[in-house]
């Protein structure tokens, strides 16, 4: 953003004044997308001739702008020899009767023209919207002197012509105790807070919705709907979660809540959580939520949603190395496909000797939270009858139908994505690294034809090959030389190895992007709108770490 615009150093005018004055340039010559920000305001013309327009200043300092010049009021010299023009057979000038009862009108000496100082500072709102602003008033200037009230009145216009608004806003400007900032300054700190907060949730709500593509608007976003569409349910939601942090923070103080360490954290913690569920299942206005909310709090506290929860969090520690490992740009493919064969094996070393310790964690979890430990061998019973009763023992249940089963679907998941055949694929490719004078070449798991060859000329005495750092180095050299003519089916398998990893991965992530933003429900999206979110979405990682000032 510093290539664009510069920081503001903004003052204000200790007085106003009537006469225009010269100043200095402002600025270096404006550039498309470029905004003027370092402004010293006693330096700004009062000749509405010379004035800059709005839209060059940086967005940021343009309401100090205009704040500036209606402290300074418009500019309506006195004592001055108006000069005279001549229309038709009669010789014309500008009266400064005419000031009186326009407090918007103001006069250039410079030229000899009158303009509109409303509609010079809020004109361009409007412009943007399609609007036509008179621009003898505000670019040019007016000096159709034998026809001057005439156009004065027309320039006005109707209550809701471009004038009259420009001119309200300007009344607005001049009446601070009606300004937002005047508004805020005159709420109570509890006010003040409630405020920040919706403030705040607004955003992060804004910025979820923009990092995953998900819409805004409901189809019906009535209060009596039970869905108002993903922004206000999830505004909702977040009101909430911050209300909850900040009774949190007044009941660690009052010293009601203790943090404590690892378990003892958790445990301090959880009447939060626990809190915001009762809450929902008491004050939420729409029953089928009120009654998900109650199932919720029965379903945490129990010995099965613990157990679920300490196995997952074990399993996917386990495939999350792996699943890190193969998104990173620099992977090697051999390193990869060693963390793969590692998964595997830990996945099922777990499988077969970690059931006991599992257990062994929940039950030290469950007591310190004080959920019921069931007996281990006595009967199942799924659900709450106990008339339905299986012929097999709670601990059958949770190694058998839980523990095997979770484990034995991420093994057979891993299988079948890396099967033998992809999993060769890639060892071959990973055969054509040139690093250590091709050290990981291996010819059985390559084409044999063109290989040997190339493989000899590629260790022997040719420099260029040395010390080469992957494939792509090598494809170059290739390309330098030539050699890839002599070789066409080496370069070729070299061409394929570079395309794989990006025909298949951020070339498709890339393209679908825009299918999941603008899908069938959001088919009406406008391509500013698109462009944003695309944006936001394609460019997540940058975007969840920007930080809002």
């Amino acid at each position: 953003m510093d290539n664009y615009v510069t920081r503001s150093t903004i003052g204000y005018p200790s007085s106003s004044s009537t006469n225009p004055s010269t100043a200095s340039t402002i600025a270096p010559k404006i550039q498309k997308k470029i905004f003027i920000s370092d402004v010293d305001l006693e330096s700004l013309e009062a000749d509405p001739e010379i004035r800059k327009p709005i839209a060059e200043y940086n967005p940021n300092i343009r309401d100090d702008i205009r704040r500036y010049y209606i402290l300074k009021k418009p500019c309506k010299p006195k004592d001055h020899k108006f000069p005279k023009t001549k229309f038709g057979k009669v010789m014309r000038q500008f009266f400064p009767n005419w000031f009186k009862d326009r407090k918007w009108l103001e006069y250039s000496i410079t030229k000899d023209v009158a303009f509109c100082l409303c509609c010079y500072l809020f004109k361009n709102e409007y412009e943007s919207r399609g609007d036509v602003v008179d621009a003898a008033f505000t670019k040019t200037g007016f000096r159709a002197w034998n026809k001057a009230t005439e156009r004065f009145r027309a320039h006005v216009g109707d209550v809701n012509s471009i004038h009259n608004k420009c001119f309200n806003k300007m009344l607005d400007f001049m009446n601070q105790s009606q300004s937002i900032r005047t508004s805020f300054d005159k709420k109570s700190k509890k006010e003040k807070s409630e405020s920040r907060r919706r403030l705040s949730a607004s955003v992060d709500v804004t910025r979820f919705l923009l990092k995953l593509g998900l819409s805004f608007r409901g189809h019906d976003e009535s209060r009596s709907s039970s869905n108002r569409g993903i922004f206000l349910e999830l505004l909702q939601w977040d009101l909430l979660r911050k209300h909850q942090a900040e009774q949190l923070e007044e009941l660690l103080i009052s010293g009601e809540v203790h943090t404590g360490r690892g378990f003892n954290q958790e445990h301090g913690l959880q009447r939060p959580v626990i809190h915001v569920l009762e809450f929902t299942g008491c004050e939420c206005p729409n029953y089928t939520n009120r009654l998900l909310a109650k199932t919720l709090v029965d379903t945490i506290k129990k010995f099965d949603f613990a157990f679920m929860l300490h196995l997952m969090w074990k399993v996917l520690m386990m495939t999350n190395e792996l699943s890190s490992s193969l998104q990173r740009m620099d992977q090697d493919i051999v390193n990869a496909m060693g963390f793969l064969a590692l998964t595997k094996q830990r996945l099922q070393n777990m499988r077969d000797n970690e059931f006991e310790s599992l257990m062994d964690d929940v039950s030290s979890f469950c007591d310190k939270h004080d959920i019921v430990i069931p007996e281990m061998n006595a009967s199942y019973f799924p659900g709450k009858s106990k008339l339905k009763a299986l012929d097999v023992t709670y601990s059958h249940h949770l190694r058998v139908e839980i523990f095997y089963v979770v484990i034995d679907l991420h093994l057979r998941e891993l299988n079948n994505r890396f099967d033998v055949v992809s999993t060769d694929l890639l060892l071959g490719m990973a055969s054509l690294n040139p690093v250590n004078s091709f050290g990981s070449f291996d010819k059985g798991k390559l084409m044999s034809f063109q290989l040997d060859s190339f493989i000899v000329y590629a260790r022997g005495s040719d420099e260029r090959f040395f010390n080469l750092k992957g494939i792509s180095d090598l494809a170059k050299v290739l390309i330098k030389s030539d050699l890839h003519q002599t070789w066409p089916l080496v370069y070729l398998l070299i061409k394929l190895t570079l395309i794989l990893p990006v025909a298949t991965a951020s070339v498709e992530r890339a393209f679908s992007s825009m299918k999941y933003i603008k899908n069938e429900l959001c088919n009406s999206i406008g391509d500013e709108f698109l462009n944003g979110c695309l944006v936001c979405y394609v460019e997540r990682k940058i975007f969840a770490n920007m930080i809002l000032t």
